[in-house]
């Protein structure tokens, strides 16, 4: 599915799964969620890359412009909607996705891939993987990858660059314990115009264009031990760098042990602890700060559930829970109640009830931004530079919190067509609003006087959601492959009676009421296939952003194993629409998402 759809990406990719939501920034930004929330720093979904948390502890959110991998060395994505807070924690409010890479010992032999493209694919990329056999039990590879996108129109996108390269050592150490190293490293240089704000003189605001640099890199280790098949533990070890975009660096480690057993016939238990440490570190500028500028959180976890046959191979009931100290909002409880029946082998009826929650974040907290620029005498003859401001709320942090009820069918009505219809009802309590606190008069060093207009996080609005996501596969033909979806979301979100906040509801028109998606997959002779794939995205009202359809296409020759050439089309049948809105502050259009063409050769040796 992910070679035949022309993804070139992760979030491209997830544009196949029901309920999720994904939209293009900038030639290097995303904004992905599931059922709602969407942003930039979509902060109600939790996504890892092999059981490591990617979601940035400073903006509760995935800078996916840094968390890439070799798309060939992807062996599956799991996606989960709604919440998976019970086994994965806090922030898996709406979903969890976790990008699953191939194993060493899948990965053997060499691949060289390489591509150039048009338009939001101008320029190109390419990858090299290599691996090879220790022993019969410990295999290695390697991956180096290299891209850069040229921005489209020098006025709107960003210019971006980078590498990255990695390694996988997976070795069955015997029959029982296994071992798992990985690590990786990345380089990202993009062009990035931001604004700097000025006090001493005019124009006190001012567009620049700086080249933003990011870099990091994490390892990890897991080892597995089987008592016996039904009875077996892991302990994972990871540590991760980044310096982000936004001039702070993160680091953390985190240590997890998972142990699961069957008792009886009946239960299968699954339990496990955990703890985290996360540094952070911000170089601070006018314009952008966090105070203070180093801290250090913790988080300290524990969870069992388990699995209860009702009914032999029918009836099943899933009962868990996840218990949380954080640094910002304490302990947080997040349970959870599944029921699955299978009446048959080609049908289930499932449910649930679960309480997950989104934890503040160091920007919730700490952070001090100005948000725009207002010039000396706005007020007054003799009033000075003025800059509405943003602060943190360390004193009254809370966590964001959902009960979600969900009702599911899936079924397989004849040997080449499944279905599967989920709905959801979700409640939110505390969500995140911006409240004006008032004003506040500074001098800076030189003695220039300025006045700060500041708002400040709190926690004053709750909300409610209903959604229907439907999924359909279908094979008519042995070499004709169907997938269709469709969503229905519908957000009301209501402030509190002592809320002041602007614009809090806004939220409600950052996700699209419907989406609709058609992938059509064709072997054609001569060793050719054909994939097409159309999807119809709803507006986005309160972002001025209008709704849209388009068209992808890609077209494969593969002669033999070894060899894969694609020509690979994005919204083929439209010069250019919009997907999503700016979130930087400055004052330059809309991203307007082109058509664009890609050449790419694959080789395997």
């Amino acid at each position: 599915d992910l070679r035949r759809s022309g993804a070139t990406s992760i979030p491209e990719a997830l544009r196949m799964v029901p309920g999720v939501q994904v939209a293009r920034i900038t030639t290097s930004r995303w904004a992905v969620s599931a059922r709602g929330f969407n942003n930039r720093f979509a902060n109600k979904l939790l996504v890892m890359i092999d059981g490591r948390t990617v979601y940035s502890p400073s903006y509760s959110g995935v800078y996916w412009d840094m968390r890439d991998v070799m798309l060939q060395d992807v062996e599956r994505i799991e996606v989960i909607r709604g919440p998976g807070a019970t086994v994965w924690g806090a922030n898996a409010v709406n979903g969890v996705i976790n990008i699953i890479t191939k194993t060493a010992k899948q990965a053997q032999g060499g691949l060289l891939t390489a591509g150039v493209g048009t338009g939001q694919e101008r320029l190109g990329d390419a990858a090299i993987r290599y691996g090879w056999a220790l022993s019969d039990k410990a295999h290695i590879s390697i991956y180096a990858k290299g891209f850069e996108r040229d921005g489209e129109f020098d006025h709107l996108s960003d210019d971006w660059e980078g590498a990255r390269t990695g390694m996988r050592l997976d070795w069955d150490i015997t029959d029982r314990d296994s071992l798992t190293l990985q690590g990786g490293a990345f380089g990202n240089t993009i062009y990035d115009p931001q604004r700097i704000w000025r006090i001493s003189s005019a124009p006190y605001e001012e567009q620049f264009d700086p080249t933003l640099h990011q870099s990091g890199g994490h390892a990890l280790a897991r080892w597995g031990h089987a008592f016996s098949e039904t009875n077996e533990t892991s302990l994972q070890f990871f540590y991760d760098r980044a310096f982000t975009r936004h001039r702070v660096e993160e680091i953390t480690y985190d240590l997890d042990f998972q142990h699961t057993f069957s008792a009886g016939q009946r239960h299968k238990f699954v339990w496990g602890m955990g703890y985290r440490e996360v540094k952070t570190e911000a170089d601070n500028v006018f314009g952008y700060s966090l105070h203070p500028e180093a801290r250090t959180d913790e988080l300290f976890s524990a969870f069992i559930q388990d699995e209860i046959m009702l009914l032999e191979d029918k009836l099943y009931l899933t009962l868990g829970t996840k218990v949380e100290k954080n640094d910002y909002s304490g302990f947080e409880l997040q349970p959870s109640v599944r029921m699955r029946w299978s009446p048959t082998g080609k049908q289930t009826v499932w449910g649930a009830v679960s309480r997950a929650c989104r934890t503040p974040s160091r920007f919730d907290a700490d952070v001090d931004l100005r948000i725009a620029a207002i010039p000396p005498g706005t007020f007054g003859p003799f009033s000075p530079a003025a800059y509405p401001t943003l602060i943190g709320n360390d004193d009254d942090a809370v966590a964001e919190e959902v009960i979600a009820y969900e009702l599911g069918y899936r079924v397989q009505p004849i040997e080449r067509l499944s279905l599967d219809i989920a709905t959801f009802y979700n409640t939110y309590y505390d969500l995140a609003t911006l409240e004006p606190r008032g004003t506040e008069n500074r001098t800076t060093p030189g003695g220039t006087q300025y006045t700060l207009i500041t708002s400040q996080y709190h926690n004053r609005m709750d909300g409610d959601s209903f959604g229907v996501e439907i999924a359909a596969t279908w094979q008519p033909l042995d070499r004709w492959h169907l997938k269709a979806g469709l969503t229905y979301l519908d957000l009301d979100l209501e402030q509190d009676p002592d809320s002041t906040a602007p614009d809090a509801e806004t939220a409600e028109g950052q996700s699209p009421r419907r989406q609709a998606f058609l992938h059509s997959f064709v072997d054609l002779p001569h060793h050719l296939g054909l994939g097409i794939g159309v999807r119809a995205v709803d507006d986005l009202p309160t972002e001025n952003v209008p709704g849209y359809m388009a068209v992808d296409g890609s077209l494969h020759w593969q002669p033999n194993d070894s060899f894969d050439l694609s020509l690979i089309g994005k919204n083929l049948f439209e010069a250019y629409h919009k997907e999503f809105w700016r979130e930087d502050l400055t004052e330059r259009p809309l991203e307007e998402i082109g058509r664009s063409l890609m050449l790419r050769v694959s080789w395997k040796f």
